[in-house]
């Protein structure tokens, strides 16, 4: 299939026009033929009526010279006008290409501005990554002991990055929050307490509550060892399921309707390490634009694994720094 000035096939659109215009052309140019055919008849009609009056051997009268000159100036006329006159096909192309490129380039802009935020998120979401791969790094050098502590710092490093990353705007309130599993006292059980949080109404970490294992989003994510993305905490279906009597706040429904929990898996553990959660004041924000660009729910996925990574160097570099253990050979 031929294509076009820009390598595109061309559409059905411009095949159209591309007959419209030839089939305006052959009209243009029958009635040119008809014009000059016309005028070049009624000029000689009417010389040759002139001429019929003319009385024999006689000079013509005033009137005879007068239409003879009009038939004259008429014929050159229309045949002037027959010759210089353009085919407007020409124009009329070249302002619907103008139209359709105009068009196309509309089309363009409406797709850049659809995807637009995709591209901020993709953005935050690389330069969080990025701080987060420093940091370890860092860390590895520094021979770091605390996960915690470094986890900590890696939030703190990209909370700037990351809720942009994750769609969040100015009006919205969210949290991203990362836990630590923790085994309760005297139990088989653990709990998930806070070491790092950023969000958009801020409040101190010892407010935080603390989720026992299969209670709440993340506690039954915990349990589970699987991410759990709810739509809106206030469904009849949310509630039934993962509603934590008895640890309810009331601002509960207003700030929290959507909500991911993203377990820490570092290999060779049986239970994560920790959780990641984030919320949303807005229903489905962590799973909007199913067909395409980049989910919010991403975001939270990258610093779970990222998290990961950081829990599991710093554990071998710990395994990496203790002394052998030591074997004593029995005397015969």
């Amino acid at each position: 299939m031929a294509k076009d000035v820009d390598g595109k096939s061309p559409s059905l659109r411009e095949n159209l026009n591309s007959t419209i215009l030839s089939r305006l052309q052959r009209v243009w140019l029958g009635t040119k033929l008809f014009r000059a055919i016309f005028f070049a008849g009624a000029a000689a009609v009417a010389g040759v009526c002139q001429y019929t009056t003319w009385p024999t051997n006689q000079p013509p009268n005033t009137s005879q010279v007068i239409g003879i000159s009009a038939t004259v100036v008429v014929f050159l006329a229309a045949a002037l006008a027959v010759f210089i006159d353009q085919d407007a096909t020409n124009e009329i192309a070249i302002a619907q290409r103008a139209v359709h490129r105009a068009e196309d380039l509309r089309e363009r802009l409406e797709d850049t501005l659809r995807v637009w935020p995709n591209v901020e998120r993709m953005v935050a979401l690389h330069q969080a990554i990025s701080l987060f791969r420093d940091h370890i790094e860092s860390a590895c050098v520094a021979m770091v002991g605390d996960e915690s502590n470094l986890l900590s710092s890696m939030l703190t490093l990209g909370k700037r990055q990351l809720p942009s990353a994750a769609g969040f705007s100015y009006a919205d309130q969210w949290t991203i929050c990362l836990y630590r599993a923790e085994q309760i006292k005297g139990d088989c059980r653990f709990e998930l307490k806070l070491i790092e949080h950023v969000r958009a109404i801020d409040c101190a970490k010892d407010e935080a509550r603390v989720w026992p294992e299969g209670r709440g989003v993340a506690g039954i994510a915990f349990s589970n060892s699987s991410e759990v993305l709810i739509e809106d905490l206030t469904s009849e279906a949310a509630r039934a399921v993962f509603k934590p009597s008895g640890m309810e706040r009331t601002y509960d429904d207003d700030r929290y309707r959507s909500m991911v929990a993203i377990p820490i898996l570092v290999q060779g553990n049986d239970k994560p390490w920790g959780m990641v959660t984030a919320t949303s004041s807005n229903v489905g924000h962590f799973n909007h634009d199913p067909e395409d660009g980049l989910k919010p729910v991403e975001a939270m996925r990258a610093l779970s694994r990222y998290a990961a990574l950081a829990v599991a160097v710093v554990e071998s570099r710990r395994r990496a720094s203790q002394p052998p253990p030591t074997t004593t050979i029995a005397k015969p």
